[in-house]
């Protein structure tokens, strides 16, 4: 999905949609005057449908992991919520609860942190732990072993930080 930034390219990209509106329509008249109107709709609706999957598995896999957020401002970052992810995520879910502790899962977590150094992000760092297994620990254990291993990770991923 596209989601213009601006006014203006969303302007320019609901004038362009406007000009495609009637273009494979029109592309039909000049493939064959042979070729019945509904066969040519099939063969553009599976064109469409195959480029978009396509585009689903490789669109969002391109650039530097764990920097997804480079273009917002340190300012602009209220609270930092985090926790690692399984490398086999649970799917399907409204609220997944499969999160591990920070250094557990695949998370690059010396791109995410070192881009959050960057910025010169001063702010706060929130662990979460939804995970029943979690759940069934003292919260105190869990927070402390949240602490340890984020502390382990900013000397990592930060040289600046010591603690």
């Amino acid at each position: 999905m596209v989601i213009p930034h601006s006014y203006v390219a969303a302007l320019l990209m609901t004038i362009l949609t406007m000009m495609c509106w009637g273009s494979w329509a029109n592309t039909q008249k000049l493939a064959s005057k042979e070729w019945r109107f509904q066969l040519f709709y099939w063969d553009y609706a599976i064109g469409v449908f195959l480029l978009a999957l396509l585009l689903a598995f490789t669109l969002g896999s391109s650039g530097a992991g764990g920097r997804g957020f480079e273009s917002v401002p340190a300012e602009q970052i209220l609270c930092f919520q985090y926790s690692d992810v399984s490398p086999q995520p649970v799917t399907g879910v409204a609220r997944p609860t499969d999160r591990l502790p920070p250094g557990k899962g695949v998370v690059q977590w010396r791109d995410v942190l070192g881009l959050l150094s960057e910025k010169g992000y001063t702010g706060y760092l929130s662990y979460e732990a939804p995970n029943p297994a979690q759940w069934a620990r003292s919260p105190y254990d869990v927070a402390r072993e949240g602490v340890q291993l984020t502390r382990m990770l900013l000397r990592d991923s930060v040289p600046s930080y010591a603690v």
